[in-house]
């Protein structure tokens, strides 16, 4: 459990748990001293305690606040601290500080001035009172803007979006409302609540309408408490707890009001069952809040209250939104996002699967200060793949012919079928009361071999059963449906054949059951220019049935202008490219930001492996072709400095799982430290997987380059360019450094080199993927897999160094476990870098990080759990001059999912690169948070559809010498030009492009991991090997054979390059 405190705020316990006190206090009831206090302080921490004294002050009356000069004894237990305040108040006391408390009793350390106060103290409930969204965090208020840039172009942008209007600032009341099912069983009414989260896509559309179907009915029936047929409209409901209204509907207690079943429509009734005799509906006031953006922030301050109410009008505004889209059956919704149920518009995707489009919205509170806040409506398209809906057999008919198409193996196609349907709903067809149920596994025997003991005690197969008692003919040559179920106290299964189950609409595909060509198919259908973009947003407006006769909005006095929300952006100029001798500009001759490589030198050619291998992956490519290919790759290698001699030759295969393992072990035992292998299959294959998962296992470096690539390098059109990418790879894996930044003719003098990139400076990237979750959140109980964290990390003296690697965790953990441990071992990696006598290693100075992987929801934890395990982490470095290590610190949330899209203001149509805006686009201000310090970036050059920018927040900086804006977003932008693999920007800081491919690699690593142990191969590093004399037929010459051996050596590159 973590709090915050903030100045010369001191807890008082009550009864036996409150600390003797040697000074006299002075109580206060309420925060408007404290708020009092902190408008003395600097404007820096202000806002900061004022938040917080309010919200403590507010709801625990055992809060004192400390006069100046007086001093203070806490005494608990055998802990005695003395502590005096500053005699000056105009000093900054309002720096915040925050104790964790693991167990009973934990120290708390604070600092207030020049002192520092620690005492100890219980746990105890005035710890209650927790952040918890991005709002409540103690973010670092609005940094300066900077302007050491002196000329910078200005870009006129539109967005995604629509502004509010709010023509009326009307109180809005909010109220919880539960439904409760009343059902007869055995004679006893029992009450069921019909707001239980639904478990699945399927059921939670179906019971959607059925709720929205009660909610209009209690609207009907009950006019003595919510009015006429003409005041309807101002009820807005989520068809979950919150209700809201313009009228308080329980002032004084909870209200219940009851409903007859019958008069639901039949659907609704078939959902309850017939047991359901009564609706009772329970309404209970919670809060209420001024609908308007206007009201905010009254005091101009973000203070507790004021957060409260932007969360509260942005939860309002999100639902009634919603309203008309909510109570439509010819709609799949998902909180904020909405597709067509209709199929005629479906795309037909891989292994029974479809496409559709559709939207997702959200509102967003923005403006340049807290005086001139606003409230935009974002509008993002979507597309999102869903289970073709059918009959089941039909679905095990187009994945069995996908998969004969690849193999003939009935295994693979069972594997392949088991994976598709674990935890898809399904639906019976052929009982007098259908039932609905998830799928649990696929029976390993056929239909006609599965077999089970009737009543009678003789044994029957599912197929005979099926023939005999509902005379339904059953495919004997499909595996069956296994499904578990609580009868009597006893877990049961049953068996169904396919041919008695369909697949009900409105169930979205989870990531980890997404192929690799479903993947791709996502991809192609979603790309769209902004001209498109710009079309779908508006169309998306009108499906969600938000005009000016929406009857909804005018009760509540809101408008949605109809015209895209406009904002001015900057563009930041771009770094030069530095090599060895000679430097590139960024920017080529027509103005696009990439450059060519041409003839120079790397900044640090790798060192060469002394032995390396090319491998051909089965018949990927033929002899003649591969040699030529390695002798352009070596050729251009040694232009960049690179020198690499003549590699060794193998083909493999056969490419299963255990060969795979025994010719990386056979490799690594020939002391190979780098394997190049061709490969001529899906770019994420299996095999391709598993030959990368060798690299943990055997400490050495891998490459792919697919045939496609090999031909490209061969031909006569843009050869080059295909072979510098591929050698730049090849020299960051190896451990070199392709090239480096320095500042352009656009650039104050050294701006780059000294201001933005100075000596002692390291940068951090942080990503993390859990495995995809069911809809209604939580772990997902038929995937087992980890959550994967991905670090890397800047050592040496240059950005450009980057080392890194990954770790997992369980699934259940929203936040980084083993953090501390990484940092250090970070921090020690820079200091090993940093020189090559230990005598003069240094620790860096300064610590930016990129963090990534988090929703809003969740950026609690990382202000309030990893940034405090981070600090810790630097307790436990060495000193440095005598004192212990403290480095400057500033965390920075990158948000790549933000729903914004950045798009010309004036859109012609033409290709992407024509209607996008230019990379480097920038936006500060406007459509950012009123109150955090954020900026909305465009670095990357947007080849197909419409780019899609990142959101960065300042989640921490360092109060004391605090960056300004424009070295932020400058910063920021120079690293996207460092990603080294290809001579373009990429979209994210390469430390956290780097991260997120981490992630890739673990989550692969992991999966390769499963199919071995699925295929009968789990030989750990460890393992004993046995000479073999027996060489797998190549179609090259085989590498000299010497006993496998175990060799524990560190890659100490960008191996995931």
């Amino acid at each position: 459990m973590r709090t915050h405190f903030c100045g010369p705020l001191v807890p008082l316990m009550s009864g036996a748990m409150r600390p003797s006190l040697s000074a006299k206090v002075a109580p206060i009831s309420s925060g408007s001293d404290l708020a009092m206090m902190a408008s003395k302080l600097e404007p820096l921490y202000s806002s900061v305690l004022c938040r917080t004294t309010t919200r403590f002050a507010e709801n625990h009356s055992a809060t004192a606040a400390l006069k100046p000069s007086e001093s203070v004894t806490m005494v608990i237990g055998s802990t005695t601290s003395t502590f005096r305040m500053s005699s000056s108040i105009g000093t900054p006391l309002g720096r915040s500080f925050e104790t964790q408390l693991p167990s009973e009793e934990s120290l708390l350390t604070a600092e207030i001035g020049l002192k520092c106060l620690r005492l100890s103290v219980l746990h105890s409930p005035w710890f209650s009172n927790f952040p918890r969204t991005m709002s409540d965090c103690l973010l670092p208020s609005k940094a300066l803007q900077g302007n050491e840039l002196r000329e910078v172009q200005t870009v006129p942008c539109e967005i995604n979006g629509f502004n509010l209007r709010f023509d009326r600032a009307l109180t809005v009341f909010q109220h919880e409302l539960t439904i409760y099912g009343l059902f007869m069983r055995q004679g006893e009414a029992k009450e069921v609540d019909l707001l239980r989260a639904a478990k699945y896509d399927a059921q939670r559309q179906e019971r959607r309408t059925m709720i929205w179907d009660i909610f209009k009915n209690l609207l009907a029936t009950h006019a003595e408490v919510f009015g006429g047929k003409e005041r309807r409209a101002e009820y807005i409901y989520d068809c979950g707890f919150l209700l809201y209204s313009l009228k308080h509907l329980a002032e004084s207690e909870a209200k219940e009001l009851f409903l007859e079943t019958k008069i639901l429509n039949a659907k609704s009734q078939a959902v309850l069952g017939r047991n359901c005799e009564r609706i009772k509906a329970k309404i209970t006031y919670t809060t209420s809040f001024i609908c308007s953006a206007n009201q905010l922030y009254p005091s101009g301050a973000g203070d507790a209250g004021s957060e409260q109410r932007c969360r509260a009008l942005q939860q309002f505004c999100d639902i009634l939104t919603s309203q008309k889209v909510n109570q439509r059956e010819d709609q799949l919704v998902y909180k904020n996002k909405r597709y067509d149920a209709d199929s005629r518009n479906d795309i037909a995707a891989n292994m029974a699967k479809v496409i559709k489009d559709g939207s997702e919205k959200i509102t967003t509170i923005i403006g340049n200060t807290a005086q001139e806040q606003g409230a935009i409506l974002l509008i993002e398209p979507k597309t999102s793949p869903f289970f073709k809906p059918g009959p089941l057999k039909e679905f095990f008919r187009e994945v069995f012919y996908e998969v004969k198409a690849r193999t003939t193996d009935d295994r693979r196609f069972r594997n392949e079928l088991k994976k598709l349907l674990q935890g898809l709903t399904v639906k019976t067809t052929h009982l007098a009361k259908q039932a609905t149920f998830q799928i649990k596994s696929l029976t390993e025997q056929t239909a006609g071999q599965t077999a089970f003991m009737k009543e009678d005690k003789t044994e029957i197969t599912v197929a005979q059963h099926f023939n005999e008692k509902y005379r339904i003919a059953v495919d004997e040559h499909y595996p069956c449906i296994i499904v578990e179920r609580m009868f009597k106290g006893e877990k049961e299964r049953n068996f169904y054949p396919c041919e008695v189950l369909e697949v009900p609409p409105g169930q979205r595909v989870q990531t980890q059951e997404q192929t690799p060509k479903l993947v791709e198919q996502l991809i192609e259908k979603a790309r769209k220019l902004p001209s498109d973009v710009k079309e779908v947003v508006r169309r998306e407006l009108n499906k969600f049935e938000l005009g000016d006769r929406n009857e909804y909005l005018n009760a509540f006095g809101i408008r949605i202008e109809r015209s895209l929300c406009s904002a001015t952006g900057k563009l930041l100029p771009p770094p030069d490219i530095k090599y060895k001798t000679n430097r590139e500009s960024a920017v080529d001759h027509a103005g696009r930001r990439q450059w060519k490589v041409g003839n120079n030198g790397f900044v640090r050619p790798a060192k060469a492996p002394s032995r390396w291998v090319v491998c051909v992956f089965a018949n990927a490519i033929g002899c003649d072709s591969a040699r030529a290919f390695v002798k352009a790759f070596v050729g251009t290698a040694k232009m960049h400095g690179l020198v690499m001699n003549e590699p060794f030759y193998d083909r493999l295969q056969d490419l299963s799982a255990d060969n795979i393992q025994t010719r990386a072990a056979y490799y690594r035992s020939n002391g190979v430290k780098f394997v190049l292998f061709l490969h001529g299959g899906e770019k994420r294959s299996i095999e391709r997987d598993l030959m990368k998962e060798t690299e943990t296992r055997y400490k050495f470096v891998t490459q792919m380059v697919h045939t496609k690539t090999v031909l490209k390098a061969l031909s006569q059109r843009g050869s080059q360019m295909v072979l510098d990418n591929i050698i730049m790879k090849s020299n960051l894996k190896l451990g070199g450094v392709n090239h480096e930044l320095v500042s352009s003719r656009h650039h104050p003098v050294n701006f780059v080199e000294y201001t933005l990139f100075p000596a002692g400076r390291m940068f951090i990237g942080l990503d993390m993927q859990s495995p995809g979750s069911p809809l209604m959140g939580g772990v997902n109980e038929f995937c087992s897999d980890p959550t994967v964290i991905g670090m890397c990390y800047t050592v040496g003296t240059s950005p450009a160094d980057m080392r890194g690697g990954y770790w997992y965790q369980e699934a259940k953990e929203k936040r980084m476990t083993e953090l501390k441990g990484a940092i250090c071992r970070a921090l020690d990696h820079y200091r090993q870098k940093s020189a090559a006598d230990p005598r003069r290693q240094r620790s860096p100075r300064e610590i930016v990080i990129f963090r990534a992987g988090v929703s809003e929801g969740e950026v609690n934890k990382i202000v309030n759990e990893e940034i405090p395990e981070i600090l810790d982490a630097f307790k436990e470095m060495p000193r440095e001059g005598g004192r212990p290590y403290s480095p400057r610190l500033t965390v920075i949330l990158a948000q790549k999912q933000c729903g914004i899209r950045l798009m010309p203001a004036n859109t012609r149509r033409g290709k992407a690169i024509e209607e996008n805006v230019q990379p480097g686009t920038c936006v500060t201000s406007k459509i950012v948070n009123p109150h955090w310090t954020e900026f909305i970036l465009v670095a990357q050059q947007a080849l197909q559809g419409t780019a899609k920018p990142t959101r960065y927040v300042v989640l921490h900086d360092d109060e004391r010498n605090r960056f300004t804006v424009e070295q932020l977003e400058n910063m920021t932008h120079a690293l996207c030009y460092l990603h080294g693999i290809v001579a373009l920007p990429v979209s994210r800081p390469a430390p956290l492009y780097a991260a997120t491919e981490l992630v890739k690699r673990g989550r692969a690593n992991w999966k390769s991991r499963e199919h071995r142990k699925n295929h009968g191969d789990d030989r750990s590093i460890s393992s004993d090997a046995s000479d073999s004399k027996e060489i797998p037929p190549g179609y090259f010459a085989p590498i000299n054979e010497t006993r496998l051996f175990n060799l524990a050596t560190d890659i100490d590159a960008r191996y995931w390059a």
